[in-house]
């Protein structure tokens, strides 16, 4: 088998992980099936990360990573706060609708790491990526506006209020089956856009960007 770098090595389980976890589910997502789906010895998988544990911890990261990316791939400089939170939750539907089965593996991961205190600081890295991500793309938004709104509002609390009406309907769509997500998602938009108009988020310091 000819030689693959550690750092290459290291981004291969990682991928393979989180693929299974996605495609299969937590419970199938052995180290043995991981190291299968890399095509790779499992003494390497070892020598990368100390445990699975380890390596779950880095696979959280690939599960923010793309989609934060999908939710802020329409939000531009300039297009204000409020075109942005409508973008974002028109965006989030569509991500939902496109990775539904592996929403299930990611919702096993987070409850299995919420269950110690070693495992949650996996959990609560995506979730600081997410609100880090939401805040840059709301503050991109207002980038260069006169307008009175993007120039004093609280991109972070928005920001925690747009990933809690997301991550409620993602839960929805699993637990209930109902495929009113994008209708709900736009429902969700109008009340946040008033709230961000009557001041509900306003600050006195603009946003740094």
């Amino acid at each position: 088998m000819a030689y693959v770098p550690s750092d290459e090595r290291r981004r291969q389980f990682i991928d393979a992980a989180a693929k299974v976890i996605r495609e299969e589910g937590l419970a199938k997502a052995t180290t043995r099936r991981i190291a299968q789906e890399a095509d790779a010895p499992l003494a390497s998988l070892h020598y990368c990360f100390r445990n699975k544990e380890d390596l779950f911890v880095a696979v959280s990261q690939t599960f923010g990573e793309g989609g934060t990316a999908y939710v802020g791939r329409n939000v531009v400089a300039g297009m204000g706060v409020l075109k942005a939170v409508q973008e974002i939750l028109r965006s989030f539907s569509e991500f939902v609708a496109e990775s539904d089965e592996a929403q299930i593996g990611e919702f096993e991961f987070y409850a299995w790491a919420m269950r110690s205190p070693e495992r949650h600081r996996a959990s609560k890295g995506v979730y600081a990526l997410w609100i880090s991500r939401l805040a840059g793309y709301l503050t991109l938004a207002c980038a260069g506006t006169d307008d009175d709104v993007d120039r004093h509002i609280d991109v972070e609390a928005l920001s925690r209020a747009i990933l809690a009406i997301t991550d409620g309907f993602s839960l929805q769509v699993q637990f209930a089956g109902e495929s009113r997500l994008a209708a709900n998602m736009d429902l969700a938009a109008a009340a946040l856009v008033a709230a961000v108009e009557a001041g509900v988020y306003r600050t006195e310091t603009p946003p740094q960007g």
